[in-house]
């Protein structure tokens, strides 16, 4: 008995989002982006961007979304800076994740907020 396969290009498309989120899953992993924000802050910063090593867009991922998700939820302002894929104008565009705090109107949104102020 053989089995029918779905066409290579459905099996690229499975192989491309699985490894996006994959990337994603480690990229944005809160704690870490957390510990960057605090090293950031600690050099007199109020933003951080989260670049990926990879011109793609991870936007669309979960662990991307759960990020920005979280991070609102506590005030933190997050936006997705577009660039040009640098192969080819043609290629798809790719996001930093740019995230700001401004220590002069974060107010307190969550017990575990890292924004917290006296």
């Amino acid at each position: 008995m053989t089995r029918k396969l779905p066409p290579r290009g459905v099996l690229f498309r499975k192989q491309v989002l699985g490894a996006r989120e994959s990337l994603a899953k480690e990229l944005y992993d809160i704690g870490a982006v957390f510990q960057a924000m605090a090293m950031a802050a600690a050099k007199g910063r109020d933003y951080l961007v989260v670049t990926s090593p990879e011109p793609i867009d991870l936007r669309p991922t979960a662990a991307a979304k759960d990020l920005a998700a979280t991070l609102e939820r506590e005030g933190f302002r997050c936006t997705w800076d577009r660039h040009e894929n640098p192969a080819h104008p043609s290629f798809p565009a790719y996001f930093d994740l740019l995230i700001q705090w401004d220590t002069d109107t974060m107010t307190d949104y969550a017990p575990y907020s890292t924004g917290r102020r006296s």
